[in-house]
């Protein structure tokens, strides 16, 4: 219980005490504590300012600015008591199924890969599947997500890309995969996004023979898919020098794009650049600062920002 030492009467709760404070008297919980209580307002851990009010009388640890809470966060380290309790209980959820995974992705069907945007148009509207079944995409089974679960059939269609068969660890996961499920009565039908590309109209009758059977386990030749994808590497490369290559064109196509910003004559130390920017180069406002921060980010941190304000 406290007693309101401005009324004189018993109130359960601080929350309470809250409430009646600003209906009868016009002041905070805060400030109530300040004038009749001796209340002193706690200072920061790691500086001199006032600790940050998080609610009622209760404050943080840190007066808020970035600083401080930099140097707060570094303090937090777990015991390895500590982090082995909490590997041995993220281990427990993915097994049981109950950790949230890449369920962001698996979830949402706007997410598409585009092996699998291939498979709806090319087979299953072409051929009017989603008519003559019960069609769900991404459905949550237990612990996996399905691709495409032909659900009067209890058909799981799974369509892999490159990282299913590149290493031992992606090839046996499936494996489980497929056992779990199998175990669970239903008929899963694997196709490659290689097999797909290379032979497609093969793999289209395949799959719609397969359907019309409705056979128990259909998975790509594994030796097959995996010699296509070192003649793909010697061709064209392989996924490192790939990307590399992305990311130098791209430093290329943007490269006097940024030398006509840092030689014109815009004023950078005033609001209102980012729409010249535009203006001058046809980007949109949106991406400017973006790709500014990206290929020229020295120049970027001195111009003008409004949480920054006008540069002095």
């Amino acid at each position: 219980m406290i007693t309101c030492k401005i009324c004189k009467i018993k109130i359960d709760n601080i929350q309470k005490l809250s409430k009646h404070l600003i209906k009868h008297d016009n002041i905070s919980v805060l400030q109530y504590f300040i004038n009749y209580e001796n209340f002193k307002i706690p200072k920061c851990k790691h500086c001199d300012n006032e600790a940050k009010l998080l609610k009622g009388i209760i404050f943080r640890n840190t007066c808020g600015s970035k600083d401080c809470k930099k140097k707060e966060f570094s303090l937090r380290k777990h015991s390895d008591d500590s982090k082995s309790k909490i590997s041995r209980s993220m281990k427990l959820s993915h097994s049981n199924g109950n950790h949230p995974g890449w369920s962001f992705i698996n979830k949402d069907i706007n997410k598409r890969s585009y092996p699998e945007k291939w498979f709806i148009k090319n087979i299953l509207e072409k051929y009017d599947l989603y008519n003559k079944y019960t069609i769900k995409e991404k459905m949550p089974f237990h612990k996996y997500f399905l691709d495409f679960a032909f659900l009067e059939l209890k058909i799981d269609i799974e369509i892999d890309g490159q990282q299913h068969f590149r290493n031992n660890e992606s090839i046996e996961h499936d494996k489980e995969r497929d056992n779990f499920l199998l175990d669970k009565n239903w008929k899963i039908y694997r196709m490659a996004w290689l097999e797909m590309k290379n032979k497609p109209n093969e793999i289209i009758k395949d799959f719609l023979n397969w359907l019309d059977r409705e056979s128990l386990y259909r998975k790509y030749d594994l030796n097959e898919i995996q010699l296509l994808l070192k003649k793909k590497e010697l061709k064209f490369g392989n996924r490192k020098k790939y990307f590399e290559n992305v990311i130098k064109k791209s430093y290329d196509k943007y490269k006097p794009i940024m030398e006509i910003i840092k030689n014109s004559d815009i004023d950078f130390s005033k609001y209102g650049w980012v729409k010249e920017v535009s203006t001058l180069t046809g980007i949109k406002e949106q991406k400017v600062g973006k790709l500014m921060k990206k290929y020229l980010p020295d120049f970027y941190n001195k111009c003008f920002k409004r949480k920054n304000g006008p540069i002095v």
